[in-house]
């Protein structure tokens, strides 16, 4: 039986249900001082209560913090299918805003352990699956986020694909999520039509993108 959270009790206000935003803007407060932590980690390798706390929240949520407008611009894309989806939190929140997606992960975590080590639990429904399911959904929107650096993962999914229309959430190239041959078939099979902004975590330097099919001209 899956374990799926509940949604927690709706305040009106347009993030109610985010609470992975709630509790970024709550350990983010002090700014600086948790910049200099995170820093402080990634230089000596030591531990970091900055570090910690990201760990805690990617493995509870995901790797990318989701905000309203990045929401609004998946909605927009929608129908939507993801791929690599984890605890399924960025899919929990498209499905509270009415969007049709449907979520795949290799292992979904409660059904198996996971590489990334996410809590043993969903916040809604995500199917066991990987690229080869997307034979059987060619015309919806894919969604990656955060695919796992150097893994190759991300561009099967891009050669796989027959639709048109990408969202990829994750560092830019030379960053540290997919590999290189990832990017270079963005580069050349696909043109960058919409980029938003979302919550970083220090030391991070991700952003939604969506892509549109098309040779560059």
């Amino acid at each position: 039986m899956n374990a799926i959270y509940s949604p927690s009790k709706m305040t009106g206000t347009e993030d109610a249900d985010n609470v992975y935003l709630q509790e970024f803007r709550g350990q983010r407060r002090g700014g600086p001082s948790l910049a200099a932590s995170y820093e402080h980690w990634l230089r000596t390798g030591t531990e970091a209560t900055a570090f910690d706390r990201r760990v805690a929240c990617v493995r509870r949520y995901a790797f990318g913090v989701p905000n309203g407008a990045a929401l609004a611009a998946i909605e927009r894309c929608a129908p939507i299918v993801e791929l690599g989806a984890g605890t399924g939190y960025w899919a929990y929140l498209l499905r509270n805003r009415g969007v049709e997606v449907v979520a795949f992960d290799l292992a979904p975590p409660d059904q198996a352990p996971n590489a990334y080590r996410f809590e043993p639990r969903t916040w809604t429904e995500v199917k066991t699956g990987g690229v080869e399911i997307l034979d059987q959904y060619p015309d919806p929107t894919l969604l990656l986020c955060w695919p796992g650096y150097k893994d190759a993962f991300a561009d099967e999914a891009l050669r796989a694909y027959s639709g048109q229309v990408l969202i990829y959430i994750g560092e830019p190239a030379g960053g540290h999520t997919a590999n290189p041959a990832f990017f270079e078939r963005l580069r050349n099979e696909w043109v960058l039509s919409e980029q938003v902004a979302i919550p970083q975590w220090p030391g991070a330097h991700d952003a939604l993108s969506i892509f549109h099919r098309g040779q560059r001209g």
